[in-house]
């Protein structure tokens, strides 16, 4: 399942990048989106063969907490994203939500039980950071830095996960699946 929603946020992300990329660099992210597709529907097709697990995500709490995780996300993202397009600045708004979306991981990590979220979380928020010096200096949208960066770290990280490899416990191990 790792696989599927990170390639499918990966996908996400390299469109996102698309909106103020140049043409040769549009192309570049095209190509990533297709490749995040890829590894997602092999995530859909590892996850949907396997046997029921015993993930962490199948005990209810873990699930509400899940769900509060997420919806906090959601909302945080949200008023921050509000916030930028009524101060005009609604350019650094990726910057913002891949802020918001690195810092959701550490959260995930210890419910899931999965250790990769942590470096995951890390490298997205310095994606958020490099878009932020890039939009500041005029020199990059900074949708195309955090859609390249946040599009690859995704892919990549659900690649792994499609290839097995794991840092966490059994249980959260069953659930990346």
């Amino acid at each position: 399942m790792t696989a599927l929603i990170e390639g499918f946020f990966g996908f996400v992300w390299f469109g996102w990048g698309q909106a103020d990329a140049s043409s040769g660099l549009r192309v570049v992210l095209a190509v990533g989106a297709v490749l995040a597709v890829l590894v997602a529907v092999a995530g859909a097709v590892q996850a949907f063969r396997s046997p029921p697990s015993d993930s962490t995500l199948h005990d209810r709490r873990a699930w509400r907490r899940y769900g509060l995780i997420v919806g906090l996300e959601f909302a945080v993202a949200g008023a921050g994203a509000a916030a930028l397009a009524a101060a005009g600045q609604s350019g650094f708004v990726p910057v913002w939500v891949c802020a918001v979306v690195g810092v959701h991981m550490f959260p995930l990590a210890s419910l899931l039980g999965d250790r990769l979220l942590v470096p995951l979380g890390v490298l997205l928020a310095a994606v958020a950071l490099v878009a932020l010096a890039a939009g500041l200096a005029g020199r990059v949208p900074p949708s195309t830095v955090t859609g390249l960066g946040a599009g690859v770290l995704l892919t990549l990280f659900a690649a792994i996960a499609l290839a097995g490899v794991e840092l966490g416990t059994a249980t959260a191990r069953a659930g990346r699946r």
